[in-house]
């Protein structure tokens, strides 16, 4: 008996027999079929779908036979997937290659073989369709044309297996990435919403449907831009699709804060963040959008200018104008008050402790100087009377 030896690629083989995920696998209907239309069309009492795997060869599908597998080595059809073509033995017992083969002279007793190769999407051999008879016989053009239309088929069953098995992968792999990308954004706080501009949808992340207070339709939160348009607040709306439609010719991220409604219609502010994706073509296809919410943020932001203004319109009224001085950079502050009590406007004016002492008369600004020394070193508040000249020659206490 003669062993075939591996084919010229089998680790490739093996490996695109291992992409189809069909080993060990259940009866199909497909595959049936055409085993039985191999077996009733030539007319043999065997017929197999022969995988060969590294230490075996493996029956997809089987008619007239009971073993489910048999020995890589015994294996004719190992022989068959050497080439591209069909293999034929029409009398087994006579040919050298297998005539002490323990298939041939104990059970299933073969002696008449033909097996065409069945072909990858690759064009490597992942195994054979195969017509098996007990006694010798000649080869005929049917046969050929039967076992050739088969073999093609069968591979193009495993071709769409791998292809579904590939999809479903990249699908989990999309999947986890998606679920990975919604915690990374939920631990920033922020939704993420993609707007697909061919179809005038968008599509939001669960964080930014909870954001939003998005209704939800059999799980599916897509709508449509113009719905999204529509909670933009009125007063902002023009604004914001005339700096949209301009930052989407650009290939810069852009960010902007704008109010939308939630709901129960209330507005509440929100910071977008963005950037636009564009095909071959250079043409922009996609917003990739970033929410993050605003409101508390604005809210804390008007309450501190409305107490600003007070302060200034409360010192304006006293008379006095308020400084502070940053001991680890030297940087001085004024309020409104105390640049118009020296005479000069603020745009033009950067206050320094040198300039402000500059404004003091030289009696006033050593009592000045040593009254921020004492306080720097000690912490105690200080209150001195001091003399001045204004920046347009104003005599001042």
């Amino acid at each position: 008996m003669l062993s075939a030896p591996p084919h010229p690629e089998e680790n490739r083989r093996l490996a695109a027999l291992a992409e189809c995920h069909v080993l060990d696998t259940g009866p199909e209907p497909l595959f049936d079929d055409l085993t039985r239309l191999v077996a009733n069309t030539c007319d043999v009492p065997i017929a197999l779908v022969s995988l060969i795997d590294e230490q075996r060869q493996w029956f997809k599908s089987r008619v007239g036979l009971g073993a489910c597998q048999t020995p890589r080595e015994l294996a004719f059809c190992a022989h068959a997937i050497l080439g591209n073509g069909l293999f034929v033995v029409e009398d087994a017992s006579q040919d050298p290659r297998f005539a002490d083969n323990p298939l041939v002279v104990a059970d299933p007793a073969i002696r008449f073989y033909a097996g065409m190769p069945i072909l990858g999407s690759d064009g490597l051999p992942l195994g054979t369709i195969c017509a098996i008879d007990r006694t010798p016989r000649r080869f005929d053009a049917v046969m050929a044309d039967v076992l050739q239309f088969a073999a093609r088929q069968v591979g193009a069953l495993l071709e769409l297996r791998r292809a579904q098995h590939s999809a479903q992968a990249l699908r989990h792999e999309r999947d986890d990435v998606v679920q990975r990308l919604d915690r990374l954004i939920e631990l920033a706080q922020e939704g993420l919403i993609l707007v697909d501009l061919c179809t005038g949808t968008a599509e939001p992340s669960r964080r930014a449907v909870d954001m939003l207070e998005l209704p939800l339709r059999d799980g599916d939160a897509t709508i449509r831009i113009g719905d999204l348009r529509a909670r933009v607040h009125p007063e902002e709306r023009r604004t914001v699709a005339r700096v949209l439609l301009h930052q989407i010719r650009r290939a810069r991220p852009f960010e902007f804060e704008l109010r939308l409604a939630a709901r129960d219609g209330e507005h509440r502010w929100f910071r977008l963040r963005g950037i636009t994706e564009r095909d071959a073509m250079a043409r922009p296809v996609r917003l990739h959008l970033t929410l993050g919410d605003a409101h508390e943020y604005w809210l804390a932001n008007e309450r501190l200018q409305r107490v600003s203004r007070m302060l200034e319109a409360s010192q304006a009224l006293a008379n006095v104008g308020g400084w502070e001085l940053d001991l680890a950079t030297e940087q001085l502050f004024w309020t409104r008050e105390t640049y118009r009590i020296h005479e000069v406007a603020p745009g033009n004016h950067r206050p320094t402790l040198t300039a402000a002492l500059a404004f003091l008369t030289p009696e006033s600004r050593t009592v000045a100087q040593q009254a921020i020394e004492d306080t720097v070193r000690t912490g105690r508040a200080f209150s001195i009377d001091v003399r001045a000249v204004s920046a347009k020659g104003k005599q001042l206490w």
